[in-house]
C-alpha cells in the first residue's frame, strides 16, 4: 500500500523504504516507479507509459525522457514545446505501475484508438530495466546501481541474484529463490526473452515472446485480466476484474480516491482526496494555478495563472480559437476556428445537425434532427417547457402564468401539485 505522508520528501525526497517490497513478478530497486500520460497538446493525441526511475523530481525526469513511441518519440525531438506531461499514479514497484498501465491500456483500448500514440495494449508481464543491476555488499546492504559501475566491476559488490534462480512454481507463480531450494519436479526456470502465459483455460505456460500463439493474442500474460485492489483495511492483492468482490465495490482498485498533489515548496506526494491536507488547501493539484500557453509564435508551454504575460493577453491559452469538428462520415477532427476546412463547410461543428430532446418520461438525449421521432412529436426539444392549465385558461409556460396571475412559481407549482379538490382545474399539459 502506498503511504499516505509522504512519498518523497522536501530534503531530496527521501523514499520511504519501509513501504517498498521485491514483489512475486520482479526484483526492482528503482526508487520511483510511476504511471504517466504524454499529451501532444496542438493534437490532444496522448501518450500512456509507465517508468522506473531513481530521480525524486517525477515531472523533471518524465520531461526529460524520450517516449519509447519512435512516432511520437520524433515529434518530441521537434517541436518539445508542444507536450504536456502528467504523472497520473505513483507505485510501490514497477510491478504495480506495470499492473495500472495495462489497466489503462484495457480500459482505453489504445491500441485501436486513434486519439493515443499508443501502438499495442500493455501486458504486464512484459518489463524492461536496462542499465542497472541490483546488488549488494559483504553486509547484506542493497542498493541499484550502474552496470558499468566500479564496485560492481571489481566484485566489491555483487548481484543479490547471485546463487539465486527465477522459477514457476507449480501453481503457476513467478519467482526468485536460492538455488539450494530448486526443485525440479515442481520448479521450472525461466530465463529472458521469456514470458509467463496462460491460455483460455488458464493453463499455465512458459514461452517465447515471438511465440506465434503469443502474438495472436491465443495465449496471454497472466496478469491479463488482472488488477491490484485493495480492501476496507487498506490490504492490497491482485484479483481477476470478474471477482465478485471487486465487481460489487467490496474491493476497489490501489488508487481509488487517490490523487497526485504538492505542496507550497513543489514536493508531489500521493494521497486520498479526503485527506485534511488537501481538504484545507496546504496541499493543491499537481496542476493548480497553472495553465498550458501559447505566445504569438506558435510555442506552447506552462506558466502560473498569475504570470504577467499571461494576464496582459500576451500568452493566451493553448486552446483558444480551437475546437472539435466533425467531418461528413463522422469522424472527429481538433483544430483552429481559422482551419480553411472550417470556413469551407468541410468541417462543421461536432452537434451540427443534431438537438437535445426528451421523451415523455423525461429523459434526455441527442438526436439528428431528421429522426422521425422528433419530427413526429414523439421526441420535444428540450427547451420547451410543458404548458399549464388553470381553471380553464391554458399558459404556454408557468413563467407566462407567473406575469398573468402575479403569482410566484412556487405559489404555482404547489397549487399545480395539489390534490385538494378546488385545484382540480390546475394542472400540467405534458408533451
Amino acid at each position: 500500500m502506498l503511504p499516505d505522508w509522504p512519498v518523497f520528501d522536501a530534503e531530496g525526497f527521501t523514499l520511504l523504504l519501509l513501504n517498498i517490497s521485491i514483489t512475486k513478478m520482479e526484483v526492482d530497486m528503482n526508487k520511483f516507479s510511476y504511471v504517466y500520460q504524454i499529451t501532444e497538446i496542438s493534437t490532444n493525441k496522448k501518450y500512456i507509459g509507465s517508468r522506473g526511475t531513481s530521480n525524486s523530481n517525477l515531472l523533471d525526469d518524465l520531461k526529460k525522457y524520450k517516449s519509447s513511441s519512435l512516432e511520437l518519440k520524433e515529434k518530441q525531438t521537434l517541436n518539445p514545446n508542444d507536450f504536456y506531461y502528467e504523472i497520473l499514479s505513483v507505485h510501490n514497484s514497477r510491478d504495480e505501475a506495470y499492473v495500472e498501465e495495462e489497466r489503462l491500456h484495457n480500459l482505453y483500448n489504445v491500441k485501436n484508438d486513434d486519439e493515443f500514440y499508443n501502438k499495442c495494449n500493455h501486458n504486464s508481464s512484459k518489463f524492461n530495466i536496462s542499465g542497472r543491476v541490483t546488488v549488494k555488499d559483504e553486509y547484506g546492504n542493497t542498493s541499484s546501481v550502474n552496470i558499468n559501475d566500479h564496485r560492481y566491476l571489481s566484485g566489491e559488490l555483487v548481484s543479490i541474484a547471485k546463487n539465486k534462480l527465477n522459477i514457476i512454481d507449480e501453481n503457476g507463480n513467478k519467482k526468485q529463490i536460492d538455488v539450494s531450494l530448486y526443485d525440479k519436479d515442481k520448479h521450472t526456470i525461466f530465463s529472458k526473452n521469456k514470458i509467463v502465459v496462460k491460455d483460455k483455460n488458464n493453463n499455465i505456460l512458459h514461452v517465447d515472446f515471438n511465440d506465434p500463439r503469443y502474438l495472436s493474442g491465443e495465449l496471454v500474460g497472466i496478469a491479463s485480466r488482472k488488477i491490484v485492489v485493495k480492501d476496507a483495511n487498506g490490504e492490497t492483492q491482485q484479483i481477476d476484474v470478474n471477482d465478485a468482490r471487486y465487481l460489487s465495490g467490496e474491493l476497489v482498485p490501489t488508487i481509488k480516491d487517490m490523487i497526485m498533489v504538492k505542496d507550497k515548496d513543489n514536493n508531489y506526494y500521493q494521497i486520498s482526496k479526503f485527506d485534511p491536507r488537501y481538504l484545507s488547501g496546504e496541499l493543491v493539484g499537481i496542476a493548480k494555478n497553472e495553465v498550458v500557453v501559447v505566445d504569438k509564435e506558435g510555442n506552447k508551454f506552462k506558466v502560473a495563472y498569475d504570470d504577467p504575460r499571461y494576464l496582459s493577453g500576451e500568452l493566451v491559452g493553448h486552446t483558444k480559437g480551437y475546437c472539435t469538428y466533425k467531418d461528413k462520415n463522422g469522424n472527429k477532427v481538433y483544430t483552429h476556428k481559422n482551419d480553411e476546412r472550417v470556413k469551407s463547410g468541410e468541417l462543421v461543428g461536432l452537434y451540427s445537425g443534431l438537438v437535445s430532446v426528451k421523451d415523455k418520461d423525461g429523459n434526455r438525449f441527442k438526436v439528428n434532427i431528421d429522426d422521425p421521432r422528433y419530427l413526429s412529436g414523439e421526441l420535444v426539444n428540450v427547451l420547451v417547457k410543458n404548458k399549464i392549465s388553470i381553471n380553464g385558461t391554458i399558459y404556454p409556460s408557468i413563467k407566462f402564468a407567473m406575469c398573468e396571475l402575479k403569482k410566484s412559481a412556487s405559489y404555482i407549482k404547489l397549487r399545480l401539485n395539489s390534490n385538494q379538490e378546488e385545484y382540480k382545474d390546475w394542472f400540467t399539459i405534458e408533451y
